[in-house]
Protein backbone atom coordinates (compact mmCIF):
# COMPACT_ATOMS: atom_id res chain seq x y z
CA UNK A 1 0.00 0.00 0.00
CA UNK A 2 1.14 3.18 -0.84
CA UNK A 3 1.81 5.78 1.74
CA UNK A 4 -0.13 8.14 -0.02
CA UNK A 5 -3.74 6.16 1.00
CA UNK A 6 -2.32 6.22 4.61
CA UNK A 7 -3.56 8.47 7.62
CA UNK A 8 -1.43 11.28 9.28
CA UNK A 9 -0.92 8.85 12.34
CA UNK A 10 -0.22 5.64 10.06
CA UNK A 11 2.49 7.78 8.38
CA UNK A 12 3.79 9.22 11.78
CA UNK A 13 4.09 5.20 13.33
CA UNK A 14 5.68 3.93 9.98
CA UNK A 15 8.60 6.44 10.37
CA UNK A 16 8.48 6.26 13.89
CA UNK A 17 9.45 3.00 13.60
CA UNK A 18 11.84 3.42 11.15
CA UNK A 19 13.52 5.31 12.91
CA UNK A 20 13.71 3.36 15.87
CA UNK A 21 13.57 -0.40 15.45
CA UNK A 22 15.09 -0.83 18.75
CA UNK A 23 11.44 0.10 20.59
CA UNK A 24 9.35 -1.50 18.00
CA UNK A 25 11.14 -5.05 18.90
CA UNK A 26 10.57 -4.94 22.50
CA UNK A 27 7.58 -4.14 22.90
CA UNK A 28 6.43 -6.92 20.78
CA UNK A 29 8.60 -9.28 22.51
CA UNK A 30 6.60 -7.56 25.71
CA UNK A 31 3.19 -8.19 23.82
CA UNK A 32 4.20 -11.80 23.42
CA UNK A 33 5.17 -12.73 26.69
CA UNK A 34 2.24 -10.86 28.18
CA UNK A 35 -0.45 -13.04 26.02
CA UNK A 36 1.44 -16.42 27.35
CA UNK A 37 1.35 -15.08 30.72
CA UNK A 38 -2.59 -14.03 31.19
CA UNK A 39 -4.17 -17.25 28.64
CA UNK A 40 -2.39 -20.26 29.68
CA UNK A 41 -3.93 -22.91 26.97
CA UNK A 42 -2.18 -26.31 27.46
CA UNK A 43 -3.08 -29.01 25.36
CA UNK A 44 -5.57 -30.93 27.98
CA UNK A 45 -7.36 -27.55 29.39
CA UNK A 46 -10.48 -26.69 28.01
CA UNK A 47 -10.53 -23.18 26.51
CA UNK A 48 -14.38 -22.91 27.49
CA UNK A 49 -14.60 -20.66 30.40
CA UNK A 50 -14.13 -21.76 34.06
CA UNK A 51 -15.46 -20.91 37.40
CA UNK A 52 -14.77 -22.01 40.72
CA UNK A 53 -18.71 -21.48 42.26
CA UNK A 54 -20.80 -23.46 40.57
CA UNK A 55 -23.67 -21.29 41.41
CA UNK A 56 -22.60 -18.73 39.40
CA UNK A 57 -20.78 -20.28 36.89
CA UNK A 58 -21.74 -19.95 32.85
CA UNK A 59 -24.59 -22.30 32.06
CA UNK A 60 -22.84 -23.42 29.45
CA UNK A 61 -20.10 -25.20 30.79
CA UNK A 62 -21.36 -28.13 32.81
CA UNK A 63 -24.98 -28.91 32.35
CA UNK A 64 -24.76 -31.81 34.73
CA UNK A 65 -24.28 -29.02 38.04
CA UNK A 66 -27.20 -26.82 36.41
CA UNK A 67 -29.93 -29.30 36.64
CA UNK A 68 -30.03 -28.33 40.61
CA UNK A 69 -33.26 -28.73 43.10
CA UNK A 70 -35.46 -25.33 42.48
CA UNK A 71 -34.84 -22.98 45.43
CA UNK A 72 -37.80 -23.49 47.95
CA UNK A 73 -38.20 -19.83 47.67
CA UNK A 74 -38.84 -20.31 44.09
CA UNK A 75 -40.71 -23.22 44.58
CA UNK A 76 -43.49 -21.72 46.24
CA UNK A 77 -43.74 -18.72 44.05
CA UNK A 78 -44.64 -21.54 41.47
CA UNK A 79 -47.73 -22.87 43.45
CA UNK A 80 -48.83 -19.59 44.35
CA UNK A 81 -48.75 -18.92 40.01
CA UNK A 82 -50.64 -22.15 39.54
CA UNK A 83 -52.97 -22.04 41.96
CA UNK A 84 -54.23 -18.05 40.83
CA UNK A 85 -53.89 -19.98 37.15
CA UNK A 86 -51.70 -17.38 36.10
CA UNK A 87 -49.08 -18.03 32.98
CA UNK A 88 -45.35 -17.15 33.09
CA UNK A 89 -46.56 -13.96 31.59
CA UNK A 90 -49.41 -12.74 33.75
CA UNK A 91 -47.55 -13.83 36.86
CA UNK A 92 -44.02 -11.84 35.91
CA UNK A 93 -45.94 -8.43 34.90
CA UNK A 94 -47.82 -8.14 38.39
CA UNK A 95 -44.58 -8.68 39.86
CA UNK A 96 -42.58 -6.37 37.91
CA UNK A 97 -40.58 -8.95 36.69
CA UNK A 98 -39.43 -9.73 33.17
CA UNK A 99 -40.27 -13.07 31.64
CA UNK A 100 -37.59 -14.37 31.17
CA UNK A 101 -36.15 -14.08 34.50
CA UNK A 102 -38.93 -15.54 35.65
CA UNK A 103 -38.46 -18.63 33.55
CA UNK A 104 -34.69 -18.59 34.60
CA UNK A 105 -36.26 -19.07 38.17
CA UNK A 106 -38.41 -21.32 37.23
CA UNK A 107 -35.92 -23.73 35.50
CA UNK A 108 -33.32 -23.43 37.66
CA UNK A 109 -31.06 -21.37 35.60
CA UNK A 110 -30.70 -18.52 38.09
CA UNK A 111 -31.71 -17.86 41.47
CA UNK A 112 -33.74 -14.69 43.19
CA UNK A 113 -31.61 -12.62 44.90
CA UNK A 114 -31.56 -9.40 47.60
CA UNK A 115 -34.87 -8.02 46.62
CA UNK A 116 -36.11 -10.57 44.59
CA UNK A 117 -35.84 -12.73 47.12
CA UNK A 118 -37.81 -10.43 49.63
CA UNK A 119 -40.70 -10.30 46.78
CA UNK A 120 -41.14 -13.60 46.69
CA UNK A 121 -41.20 -13.91 50.50
CA UNK A 122 -44.22 -11.60 50.40
CA UNK A 123 -45.79 -13.08 47.42
CA UNK A 124 -45.50 -17.05 49.30
CA UNK A 125 -46.80 -15.49 52.31
CA UNK A 126 -49.56 -13.19 51.00
CA UNK A 127 -50.48 -14.55 47.45
CA UNK A 128 -53.62 -12.11 47.56
CA UNK A 129 -51.34 -9.35 47.24
CA UNK A 130 -51.42 -10.05 43.62
CA UNK A 131 -54.51 -11.20 42.71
Amino acid sequence: MSDQYLSITDRWMRQYEADNPHIKAKYARQSSHRAVEQFPISNHQSTAMQSDNPENACPWNDFESNSQQLDPLVESAIEVRKTLQLTQVKFSRRLGISVRTLRDWEQGRRHPCGAARTLLRCIAKHPDLIS
